[in-house]
């Protein structure tokens, strides 16, 4: 069984992906509100560290009849 870290074997893609969610990626420090901002970090040793636990992997859903 393949398990992959989606969020580190895509990480290229992914400051396209937040783009198309969000109108503004820099933050906002406001009295009227906050935002993080949606800049992501070089992927470097510490940054797969972290996101380490975010594997996928397919599993068996078990059999029906002839399927």
């Amino acid at each position: 069984m393949h398990a992959a870290n989606l969020l580190i074997d895509y990480y290229d893609r992914l400051p396209a992906s937040i783009a198309a969610c969000v109108d503004d990626l820099e933050p906002v420090r406001s009295d009227i509100g906050f935002s993080p901002g949606y800049h992501l970090p070089a992927l470097d040793a510490d940054v797969e560290r972290f996101l380490s636990v975010a594997t996928a992997r397919w599993e068996p859903l078990g059999e029906y009849g002839e399927h």
